[in-house]
């Protein structure tokens, strides 16, 4: 039997998984294959390459702002010198040389351990899956295959629409993988996986009335999470395998500051689900 650990997208909180892994590794259980969306992508390919989960601590408690920079430069050159918005308002630079060291130059398709990374194609309109292709038929996924090296694929899946640059792979481009499919239990399935093990960070609803009047980008943000949150359910109620969902609630995207309290939350929703995560390793 084979378990995939999946972790959802979700900012600053995916970080979460890395306690979930942490607890995993406390228990004694180590899954066969990883599927991860968004910036849940990047913590399943640190630890599909190797990367000791103390060092993944280490790596995530010394992320800041300054690793995701507000690209003033280019806001403004494109302002003043075409008149038009650029195509992100974050430079994701400092982030993707900060984690080149264990994600370049290697391909997706020769990791220790499976790895499945999910992102989005704008061209096609379909998730895109990059990873080892298994057998038999993808409806609704576009296979990315094995042969792209596992940073491309990682930014792609990151490439959060508007912050950060679209990704341009073959005839496509690609934005974040939680477009399309935020939390990958399907995909998990699809890849050959009979169980499953989750990350879900989930948005809860902050808008409750009265509230004061939102501006322009909280009802474009909120809006992306009603329809990311509709189509993770929808997709959750086809899936056929037994799994269990870690579900922790996220508050703010950018809380640099609550990244040890987000580890060790998930941490204990790991300990927390001891039982069922055993029986789900363990049972024949």
């Amino acid at each position: 039997m084979r378990v995939a650990l999946v972790l959802s997208g979700g900012g600053i909180w995916a970080t979460g998984g890395i306690g979930v892994l942490r607890g995993l590794e406390d228990l004694g259980h180590t899954p066969d294959l990883l599927v991860g969306t968004s910036s849940g992508a990047i913590i399943a390919a640190l630890w599909s390459v190797g990367m000791p989960i103390k060092d993944m601590q280490q790596l995530a408690l010394g992320l800041t702002r300054r690793d995701v920079p507000i690209s003033w430069r280019n806001i403004g050159g494109q302002l003043l010198g075409q008149r038009r918005l650029p195509e992100a308002l974050l430079d994701g630079a400092p982030l993707w040389n900060k984690l080149s060291p264990w994600l370049g130059e290697r391909a997706i398709g020769e990791l220790r351990h499976p790895l499945y990374v999910v992102a989005t194609s704008l061209t096609e309109r379909q998730p895109v899956v990059f990873g080892m292709k298994p057998p038999g038929d993808w409806p609704g996924f576009i296979m990315g295959g094995a042969e792209i090296d596992l940073l491309t694929a990682v930014r792609a899946s990151s490439a959060v629409p508007g912050f950060f640059s679209p990704i341009l792979w073959q005839q496509h481009v690609l934005v974040d993988g939680g477009v399309g499919d935020d939390y990958p239990l399907d995909v998990a399935a699809m890849v050959g996986a009979d169980r499953a093990l989750g990350l879900w960070i989930d948005e809860p609803a902050r808008w409750q009335l009265p509230s004061p009047r939102p501006h322009a980008f909280d009802v474009l943000v909120e809006s992306m999470a009603v329809m990311i949150r509709e189509i993770t359910i929808l997709r959750q109620a086809s899936l056929s395998i037994p799994h269990i969902d870690l579900r922790i609630e996220l508050s703010g995207h950018t809380v640099f500051e609550r990244i040890p309290r987000i580890m060790e939350m998930a941490y204990e929703a790991t300990m927390a689900s001891r039982d069922e995560i055993d029986q789900l390793f363990t049972r024949a």
